[in-house]
């Protein structure tokens, strides 16, 4: 209009685009003008790892832990085939298993150096498995080697759907991690390993494990 005089124009900083401009505005893109000077690379933008990455990587120090490893392979129980669980312990020096079986005396669990257990190496499928850093596989069945003395005590009378195996992994799991690991295939993981009181009386129960 006449008499009136336009506001002089100036280039749109790059803050104010940001600001009040659509979602889509590209935000100091390589190659986009940039009033403020070159595009500063974006600190949390994606890039793939190179090849020198990679051999950095591997030739980095690995960090001393332990890996446990809830294993299952096929066992039958009355003719129903059903998965029998177990707890590996390796710190890359020394193996540990912790597992459950019946016994004269009822449930038996126990702690042993993986090569001394029964089910050295038979795990068929992974249920679970997690890292213990800077924990030793030693220090890492402490809490299983408890539960493991409980069950011995609870004098409870191994069964086939509970009371079991499974139960015993999955006291340990809790005891240990907070939760219990099992499914379909591995029955009696639900079910904890019951004290049986006032047993102690009778005596020590000669024992012999399957």
């Amino acid at each position: 209009m006449a008499g009136k005089t336009q506001p002089p124009v100036r280039a749109a900083i790059w803050d104010e685009l940001e600001r009040f401009g659509p979602k889509s505005t590209p935000m100091r893109q390589p190659g986009v003008l940039n009033p403020l000077g070159p595009p500063r690379e974006d600190p949390l933008a994606f890039r793939p790892m190179s090849i020198k990455d990679h051999l950095d990587l591997a030739r980095a120090p690995k960090k001393p832990g332990t890996q446990v490893t809830v294993w299952a392979y096929p066992a039958v129980f009355r003719g129903s085939p059903k998965d029998h669980m177990y707890v590996e312990y390796d710190d890359g020096r020394e193996q540990y298993i912790y597992r459950g079986g019946p016994s004269w005396h009822g449930v038996h669990a126990q702690v042993t150096p993986a090569r001394e257990s029964p089910d050295y190496r038979k795990g068929e499928r992974v249920l679970y498995r997690t890292d213990l850093p800077g924990v030793t596989a030693k220090d890492a069945i402490k809490p299983v080697q408890a539960e493991a003395g409980r069950v011995e005590r609870s004098r409870a009378p191994y069964g086939v759907l509970t009371s079991n195996s499974n139960g015993v992994v999955a006291d340990g799991t809790q005891a240990q991690f907070g939760f219990r690991v099992g499914d379909r295939d591995t029955p009696g993981w639900r079910s904890r390993i019951p004290d049986i009181p006032n047993l102690d009386r009778w005596g020590p129960v000669p024992r012999r494990e399957f």
